[in-house]
């Protein structure tokens, strides 16, 4: 999907337009979450409110294949191939190109403020931020709410395969806990990405002080900045990658608290090319809650590279901005 940013100035005709695309996204999350299998009653509340717990799955049978043993014994094992399940690149794309337009609107922001006052930078309010950030976790929410029914679905598999008993396994909803560490986390991706906009800017004062540039030149150069999209693509992807990963930890964890069944997760990569840093952590297994790197801590990487997590605890499959690595799971007996 092509995605065309133009920098304009704001309008009444804008402000339709932005009310209009709001409209479309209500009815492209409603067409997405009904193709998934949630109930109707339960989105038209969901878009209501902007509350992730009133999405409510229809009923789903989950069996175990026919083919598979009543019982693992200790020391089998299975020839299991590994298997990202996810929803369609074709729904991932469309929560991108959603994100991308977020974080190009934030930047514009930035960049106009800048243009009123080419002398120095001016701070990004809080306020902003924190609206940014709920933008962000609007907009992903409905895929949240997806990925982790789809793993809810593949963890019940997992556990019927391994011989085991499955009981009032809830619909996947995030957990209070859960939904304030996802907020949280996305507090902090806009500080991150407000604070590289900040910088952009900053870097084009700095040439534009060096070069005795005009103000013509500067606003110029500063538009620019909105001209580069790799900013907004490596945004969107990483943040819809994310989403999607910890929706599956999330749903994972939730089925261990609900069943007591020990679950562990297996990190993945995905990429034909993994950088150094995930081949490092490729088939790491550990318990479903731990983390696979806390911050403060440095990981490895094959080829001898350091990579210092200063961010936030890894838990799920995203060590790095564009990382496409994923985590599978399973029980221990």
């Amino acid at each position: 999907i092509a995605v065309t940013f133009d920098p304009i100035e704001p309008t009444v005709a804008d402000e339709q337009k932005v009310k209009a695309d709001a409209r479309l996204v209500d009815s492209n999350t409603m067409t997405n979450l009904l193709t998934q299998g949630f109930e109707l009653d339960s989105i038209v509340a969901y878009l209501q409110t902007g509350e992730l717990e009133q999405l409510v799955m229809g009923e789903q049978e989950v069996e175990a294949e026919e083919d598979a043993p009543d019982v693992v014994e200790q020391g089998q094992t299975q020839d299991i191939e590994v298997e990202q399940k996810r929803v369609t690149p074709q729904v991932r794309d469309d929560y991108q190109t959603r994100v991308e337009f977020i974080a190009y609107n934030q930047a514009s922001k930035q960049v106009a403020r800048a243009e009123a006052n080419v002398k120095a930078v001016a701070e990004v309010p809080q306020k902003e931020v924190e609206q940014f950030a709920t933008d962000l976790e609007t907009t992903l929410a409905p895929l949240v709410a997806v990925e982790g029914s789809i793993q809810r679905a593949e963890g019940i598999k997992i556990i019927l395969e391994a011989g085991l008993v499955v009981d009032d396994v809830e619909q996947f909803r995030l957990t209070a806990a859960q939904r304030a560490d996802y907020t949280e986390y996305l507090l902090k991706v806009g500080n991150s990405y407000t604070g590289t906009i900040q910088t952009a800017i900053q870097s084009v004062l700095d040439r534009a002080s060096e070069q005795q540039l005009t103000a013509g030149q500067i606003k110029q150069q500063l538009r620019n900045i909105l001209a580069e999209k790799w900013r907004y693509e490596r945004i969107a992807r990483t943040e819809v990658e994310r989403a999607g990963n910890i929706a599956s930890v999330n749903a994972m964890e939730n089925i261990a608290n609900e069943t007591g069944y020990s679950i562990n997760k297996i990190w993945n990569t995905a990429s034909a090319e993994p950088c150094e840093f995930c081949q490092s952590l490729n088939g790491k297994v550990i318990e479903v809650t731990k983390s696979y790197l806390d911050v403060g801590e440095t990981l490895l990487g094959v080829d001898g590279g350091q990579l210092k997590n200063d961010f936030e605890n890894v838990h799920a499959g995203t060590v790095h901005p564009n990382c496409r690595c994923f985590t599978t799971y399973e029980v221990v007996e």
